[in-house]
């Protein structure tokens, strides 16, 4: 008979092993990557009124000394906007999605820095009244493709997205919804190229690989869900929703085709 102790034991390695095969962050066997805070208001930096500094994250870089790391690492309560020589002053900071978070500076005109808990600078900005008011359109999002490819740790999650005319000029992102019945929940979001005036399929989830980890609250369109999308531009600013289309599991589109084995001879 097992003693007490040591059924408790393997009841506990078991529960423990279970949950690290579930668990969205990194593979235990693995060196983490870390998560870094990316400024996406990068190509224009004049902000309109409306608008704000849009900021992402990525797997890999340099985290910078008092960040917060473990949370959203686009949301840092300690960042600050600075004008000329006055004491920096802090900034509103709103959660588009999981993992993206635009800073609208206070009300002002001219340069301002935008800077980090330690007081170094993380961009350059200047306030543009004049600036065009948001125009973008909703997404016309034609169909979404899901899947998954086994690993040998791990299960690396897809969701594919087809449009039916490219993302408008501006946009630099877009955000995923979980539409419900009484509110649409964003649970993930992709970057853009630069250059995608001719972009009509576009990878909106892919896990962070078996050494990496997500942004708490990120998690990918599953088969059956309605799902919403929106773009967003460089200074935050979100388009309409698209219309509600129906996440459909499928094959891996990039898998090879299978190898035809040798023809049976017929006697």
């Amino acid at each position: 008979m097992i003693e007490a102790r040591k059924l408790g034991q393997i009841l506990l390695s078991a529960l423990l092993g279970a949950t690290l095969l579930r668990s969205p962050v990194a593979d235990a066997c693995c060196i983490q990557q870390t998560r870094s805070a990316s400024v996406l208001t990068t190509r224009e930096t004049k902000v309109p009124d409306d608008g704000g500094i849009l900021v992402g994250w990525h797997s890999g870089g340099v985290t910078r000394d008092g960040d917060e790391q473990y949370g959203d690492i686009s949301n840092q309560p300690s960042w600050k906007v600075k004008i000329g020589k006055a004491a920096a002053v802090g900034v509103t900071r709103v959660s588009l999605a999981p993992g993206l978070t635009v800073y609208m500076p206070p009300a002002g005109k001219g340069e301002f820095t935008l800077v980090d808990g330690k007081g170094f600078s993380v961009g350059k900005f200047n306030h543009d009244a004049k600036a065009a008011k948001n125009a973008l359109i909703a997404p016309t999002a034609e169909a979404l493709k899901v899947w998954t490819i086994p690993d040998f740790r791990a299960q690396d999650r897809h969701a594919q997205l087809t449009l039916k005319s490219a993302p408008p000029a501006e946009a630099v992102a877009i955000i995923v919804y979980q539409v419900g019945k009484t509110e649409n929940v964003a649970i993930s979001f992709a970057r853009l190229p630069d250059t995608h005036d001719k972009l009509t399929t576009l990878e909106v989830f892919q896990d962070a690989g078996r050494c990496g980890s997500l942004v708490p609250g990120t998690r990918p369109p599953a088969h059956g869900d309605s799902i919403a999308f929106a773009w967003v531009d460089a200074f935050g600013r979100r388009s309409p929703l698209s219309a509600t289309i129906t996440a459909k599991a499928n094959p891996d589109p990039n898998a090879p085709a299978p190898v035809p084995g040798p023809k049976r001879r017929v006697k």
